[in-house]
């Protein structure tokens, strides 16, 4: 087997290459010349010349060296190439990172901003829904207080008309005064009883039924029927005070109402001062003296 070693042929490469073998010992050359050689040897000039076999593998170790590195640089410039497209590539591969960085930063800050968007859009709807209830509020207040004004307006142009009817009813005998929702119609005593009694004249009477059409006319008022006398005392065995005599005539009144006049019980009621309300000090007739208030009826009636 050949032996193999590194020859020192372009050190850096450290290629190994076979030794070449030894030449071949064929058979002895023929004698030179004694004048050629003699003369070279004479002068010191002569040299061997070297075996055949010899050049011929020194020529093919060169030629293999020389290959060699012509193979070494071949590899060389591939591996400057293969570095150089890594470095591209990494460069490009950094910028594409950074690009790619780059892009989830302005995606997020997108998505944050189309949050906040969302967020103010979300606020402002809310404020647009209040907004739209106070002014539901606002139109239904405005329409109710519209409603109560109507209301108000068309009860005292009631109560006036009322008012008006009244007063001609009983005509010098009484007055009728209206205090905002609260009308008053107040009549003498003599107009209805006779002096200490309880019970109507026909004079009174008549009065009354007049009233009466016109009371049942206006459903929604109550009506109180109020009594009051002077302060004499009461010398009939029939009323122990003043109190039985007023509330007694008072009793009168609303039981005519009702009776005669067929005005629904629920809104009548009666009530005796006696002699402690008086509205005059120096004219005792005008204490003596009969009320029928109407008020707003304020007590839910039931109709079943």
């Amino acid at each position: 087997m050949p032996r193999t070693g590194a020859l020192p042929i372009g050190d850096d490469t450290g290629i190994l290459v076979p030794t070449p073998p030894p030449a071949r010992r064929g058979p002895p050359a023929p004698p030179r010349p004694a004048g050629k050689a003699a003369t070279r040897a004479g002068t010191g000039r002569h040299r061997a010349a070297p075996p055949a076999g010899g050049r011929s593998a020194r020529r093919e170790v060169k030629a293999r060296a020389n290959a060699a590195r012509r193979g070494a640089g071949s590899a060389s410039v591939a591996w400057l190439l293969l570095v150089a497209a890594l470095g591209v590539g990494g460069l490009g591969g950094f910028y594409l990172m950074e690009n790619w960085r780059a892009a989830e930063d302005a995606l997020r800050d997108a998505r944050s901003q189309v949050v906040a968007a969302e967020q103010r859009a979300a606020a402002a709807e809310q404020r647009a829904v209040e907004a739209r209830a106070a002014l539901t509020r606002e139109r239904a207040a405005r329409e109710e207080l519209a409603r109560q004004l109507a209301g108000a307006t068309r009860r005292a142009a009631e109560a006036d008309e009322l008012a008006a009817k009244l007063q001609t009813i009983v005509g010098q005998q009484g007055t009728v005064t209206r205090e905002d929702d609260k009308l008053t119609l107040e009549m003498v005593d003599k107009v209805l009883f006779r002096s200490g009694e309880a019970a109507l004249t026909p004079q009174g009477e008549r009065v009354l039924a007049s009233v009466g059409e016109e009371l049942k006319k206006f459903p929604e008022k109550q009506i109180w029927v109020q009594g009051h006398t002077d302060d004499v005392p009461i010398e009939r065995a029939q009323f122990a005070s003043n109190w039985e005599l007023s509330t007694a005539r008072a009793l009168t009144v609303v039981h005519y109402l009702e009776d005669v006049a067929k005005i629904d019980p629920r809104r009548l009621a009666a009530v005796g001062f006696g002699e402690h309300r008086p509205i005059s000090r120096s004219k005792k007739y005008r204490n003596r003296r009969i009320e029928i208030v109407l008020f707003p009826r304020e007590v839910r009636l039931v109709d079943d």
